[in-house]
């Protein structure tokens, strides 16, 4: 079998088989080569909804925490938000260059480069392909409770803590 298979690569003779060689090279260049189109992931921010809404589960999860601090009876709390986040999406971009040179009969030339980019994104379903999704940038917190004045300060540790805000920017009041 293996005697036979060599009888037909000699039937071939040396040309064709340095054709079919090069041929075999030329299909594995011409498959690994750059097309032009890049998959990278594009940060872009998604506008679902206004930045003045809030967390409700956020903003209902810092109450019950809160409501259980000792001298707490009643509390509200309102979390205003800088942003509404950041998705990233993956996309397919497509570049093409193309350069045009024109000389005129008396010697000058000119040099007309024009680029295009075409930017296709990948979807699942009906909605873009989300690879990461950043929560938005909380603002500030404002807390309303009903209770004991000294826990004040707990109240504000305890939502810096939940947060990850600055003090600065919590503010803690006391209800009527």
């Amino acid at each position: 079998m293996v005697k036979e298979y060599f009888e037909k690569i000699k039937e071939l003779g040396i040309g064709k088989l340095v054709l079919i060689f090069f041929a075999g090279v030329l299909l594995v260049l011409s498959a690994t080569m750059d097309n032009g189109t890049e998959k990278e992931k594009v940060s872009v921010t998604v506008p679902e909804q206004p930045a003045y809404n809030n967390d409700t589960q956020l903003t209902v999860s810092i109450e019950n925490i809160l409501a259980k601090i000792q001298g707490v009876q009643r509390v509200s709390v309102c979390i205003t938000y800088e942003d509404t986040g950041e998705r990233v999406l993956v996309s397919s971009k497509d570049t093409e260059m193309q350069k045009v040179i024109q000389q005129d009969a008396e010697g000058g030339s000119r040099t007309e480069e024009n680029q295009s980019i075409l930017e296709e994104y990948l979807y699942q379903g009906e909605s873009p392909y989300v690879v990461m999704e950043k929560k938005p940038k909380i603002c500030g917190v404002l807390v309303v409770y009903e209770g004991d004045k000294s826990v004040m300060s707990d109240i504000s540790e305890a939502v810096k803590v939940l947060t990850g805000v600055d003090y600065n920017k919590i503010k803690v009041l006391s209800m009527n």
